[in-house]
């Protein structure tokens, strides 16, 4: 469980993070396939991180039960 603040700062971050990929990105002078690459490597990694949270967080419910 977390309060409002905190999740609406963690949405913020994770939110920012993307929007400065894209710029930083769009500002890079590598190939369009070097710059995929990039971006679908850094989004995976985030989703491999809210994933592993995630799955800890079901965890300690299930052995709370």
């Amino acid at each position: 469980p977390v309060t409002d603040l905190y999740y609406s700062i963690c949405w913020f971050g994770t939110m920012l993070a993307i929007l400065l990929l894209i710029i930083g990105l769009w500002n890079a002078t590598l190939l369009p396939s070097e710059k995929g690459f990039y971006a679908f490597s850094f989004l995976l990694s985030m989703f491999g991180a809210i994933a592993v949270q995630k799955n800890t967080r079901d965890t300690m419910m299930a052995n709370k039960e």
